[in-house]
C-alpha cells in the first residue's frame, strides 16, 4: 500500500478503512518502532504504547488538514516515536531525579546532562538536514538503508557518505567551539 493510498483511507472518515491503513501501518511500520525502543531501554509494552501515540498524531494531523507528506509516513511515525520516546524517558529521568537518587550520585547525573546539553547546543548549530542526520543514524539507530529512504538517497553508499559528512561538521563545530572529548564523557 503506498503513503498517499493510506493518508486518503484515514483521512475517508470511514472505520473500515482506517482500521486497514492502521493495520497495514502496524504490520510494516511497529517493528521498526518496536526496535528502536528496544534499543533504547524500552519495552515491547513501551513501544506498542509510543506506536499508539504516534499513531494518533498521525491521525490528528491528517484530520486537521495538517500533515504534508514531505518523506514517507514510516520516517514520519518513525520522527514521532523517537521523540514520544525521549520526552517519556525525560519525564521519568526528571521523577528519579528528584525522587530516589541517593544524594552522593546527584552531581553525577547534573554532570551527564551538562554533557548532553552541550551536544545538543552543538547539533542545534548544525543544518537541519545533518542535523536531523546524525540524530537519525546515532540517537534512532536508522540502517543506511532506512536514511537513504528517507532522505531519498541514491544509495547506501550515498547515505554513508552524507552521515560521514554530516559528522565532520559536528567535529569541526565542536572543535571551533573549543570542546574537548572529555566534556562528553560521563566519568
Amino acid at each position: 500500500m503506498q503513503d498517499q493510498e493510506i493518508l486518503d483511507l484515514i483521512d475517508s472518515g470511514g472505520q473500515f478503512k482506517e482500521d486497514l491503513a492502521f493495520n497495514h501501518l502496524f504490520k510494516h511500520v511497529f517493528p521498526k518502532i518496536k526496535r528502536l525502543i528496544r534499543s533504547k531501554g524500552g519495552t515491547s509494552d513501551d513501544a506498542a504504547d509510543v506506536f499508539q501515540d504516534a499513531l494518533m498524531v498521525l491521525f490528528v494531523k491528517i484530520r486537521q488538514k495538517k500533515f504534508t507528506l514531505n518523506g514517507s509516513i514510516s520516517a514520519f511515525l518513525m520522527v514521532v516515536s523517537r521523540n514520544l520516546w525521549f520526552k517519556l524517558i525525560q519525564k521519568k529521568a526528571d521523577f528519579v531525579m528528584t525522587s530516589s537518587i541517593p544524594e552522593e550520585y546527584v552531581g553525577d547525573e547534573v554532570n551527564i546532562k551538562y554533557s548532553i546539553g552541550k551536544l545538543q547546543a552543538l547539533l542545534n548549530r548544525l543544518d537541519s538536514q545533518c542535523k536531523m542526520v546524525i540524530e537519525d543514524f546515532y540517537f534512532v539507530q536508522m540502517t543506511m538503508g532506512e536514511l537513504m529512504e528517507k532522505y531519498e538517497l541514491g544509495s547506501e553508499e550515498a547515505a554513508k557518505n552524507k552521515k560521514y559528512r554530516c559528522l565532520k561538521k559536528l567535529i569541526s563545530l565542536a572543535r571551533v567551539n573549543g570542546f574537548q572529548l572529555t566534556d562528553f564523557k560521563d566519568d
